[in-house]
């Protein structure tokens, strides 16, 4: 187990919680993602979906709201994680795995060209150069010729990034405040997170290319808020 998964397994019972409270523009992240799968998506029927990092299954279950799936598919490599998302979704049919992004293997689940479309909210940034590519080239095997991502991530960028966390912080006290999140499970929290959990930012033009080079198509970036950014692409 990672350290960053390991962190995540702490985080579980306080997650939603702190992301809601805490984090700018979470669920906008979230409406977003659906949004514009929703889109490109619309002409398809019985779709299946990959929800990457699934967490408590927030994304999940907007997808199960929003869209007319077939099947839906969450994976975590937090088993505390996965089992409130087995809770959050326990009226839908999903199917649940349990892998680290950052260990090869974790796409061996799904035959080639599975889904027509996969989708990763505030995930794919705790992945270094290496373990992010192999997860790209996982994505295309079992992505339809034509299926599309959708990731939501943090990028470099010192003014962005230092204005989004000064918000956070703002926010964060404002849930302390508010009896929201308790103050010392935070600093907990916050102790922990700067041990195991681990961040790997890059700039919008670098992080693009890569998806490029791996044969991704169309790729943009369709909404941004100061350092995070929603990015999109199709399987060439």
């Amino acid at each position: 187990m990672s350290a960053t998964v390991e962190f995540f397994d702490l985080q579980a019972p306080l997650y939603d919680a702190y992301q809601r409270s805490c984090v700018p523009r979470y669920d906008d992240m979230i409406s977003c993602s659906v949004s514009f799968l929703s889109h490109v998506l619309r002409d398809k029927e019985r779709l299946t979906i990959l929800d990457l990092g699934c967490g408590t299954g927030n994304t999940s279950l907007r997808l199960a709201e929003s869209l007319p799936l077939h099947r839906l598919s969450c994976l975590d490599g937090s088993h505390e994680m996965l089992s409130l998302a087995r809770k959050k979704l326990t009226s839908r049919v999903v199917d649940f795995h349990q892998a680290d992004l950052e260990r090869e293997g974790w796409d061996l689940n799904w035959e080639n060209h599975t889904f027509d479309a996969a989708v990763s909210v505030l995930v794919l940034e705790h992945l270094d150069r290496p373990a992010y590519l192999r997860c790209l080239k996982g994505l295309k095997r079992i992505l339809k010729p034509g299926g599309w991502l959708a990731t939501v991530e943090a990028y470099r960028g010192d003014l962005n990034l230092e204005l989004y966390f000064r918000e956070m912080e703002r926010a964060t006290e404002a849930a302390i405040q508010g009896g929201i999140v308790p103050r010392d499970t935070l600093e907990e929290l916050t102790r922990l997170s700067k041990e195991k959990e681990r961040h790997y930012y890059v700039s919008k033009d670098e992080k693009k290319k890569w998806w490029v080079d791996c044969g991704f198509e169309e790729v943009d970036f369709v909404w941004q808020y100061y350092c995070v950014a929603l990015l999109v692409g199709r399987n060439g």
